[in-house]
């Protein structure tokens, strides 16, 4: 369990990238862990040919789905993708992001959180 807080995943809950909400955006979207109580919801940005320009998140949650949240939007505003391409990222990505190997199967789901309001915001777009 000590692998769950790491210093990365503790420096992601205490200053979160991207955390907010867009003034005017394209698509919105949230996803929510009824076992827990984390939510999260996204605001996107398209351009014309439907890639994220900008990103914004908000929601409460655990250091997992919180630091998951802030890496994940990252990676998609830097990989420049479409929402489509956003709502395909995988755990292992996500576990790569927050330099993790595993994690229980109750964390995969907070882990997920974000990734779950972009294939929601995927369906809306």
């Amino acid at each position: 369990m000590d692998d769950l807080y790491l210093e990365t995943i503790l420096e992601e809950y205490k200053h979160p990238q991207n955390k907010g909400t867009l003034a005017e955006p394209t698509i919105s979207a949230a996803a929510k862990n009824i076992s827990c109580g984390d939510s999260v919801s996204v605001d996107l940005h398209l351009d014309a040919h439907k890639k994220i320009n900008d990103l914004k998140w908000h929601g409460d949650g655990c250091a997992i789905s919180v630091a998951s949240a802030s890496l994940v939007s990252a990676y998609v505003l830097k990989k420049k993708m479409t929402a489509a391409q956003a709502a395909d990222i995988q755990l292992a990505d996500v576990l790569d992001l927050l330099g993790l190997e595993q994690i229980t199967e109750g964390r995969e789901k907070c882990a997920m959180l974000i990734v779950s309001a972009l294939q929601q915001a995927s369906v809306i777009g």
